[in-house]
């Protein structure tokens, strides 16, 4: 959730971020692997995607203008 909640203010591309959360969750998930350290899920890139898609939303709820 803060990826989704912070990445918003810090960039222009908001419709981009859970986009990009996923990419970036798919990355560690890949690098866990090719490395050999951790233990790559499938359901950690769902679930920390979920986690970025509410912050998101409450993002939204927060600072969107009416």
């Amino acid at each position: 959730m803060p990826f989704g909640f912070g990445l918003p203010a810090l960039t222009p591309l908001r419709r981009a971020v859970v986009p990009l959360c996923f990419l970036g969750s798919l990355l560690v998930e890949a690098l866990q692997w090719a490395f050999g350290t951790g233990v790559p899920q499938v359901e950690d890139v769902l679930l920390n995607t979920l986690g970025a898609a509410l912050g998101y939303a409450l993002f939204r709820a927060k600072f969107a203008s009416p």
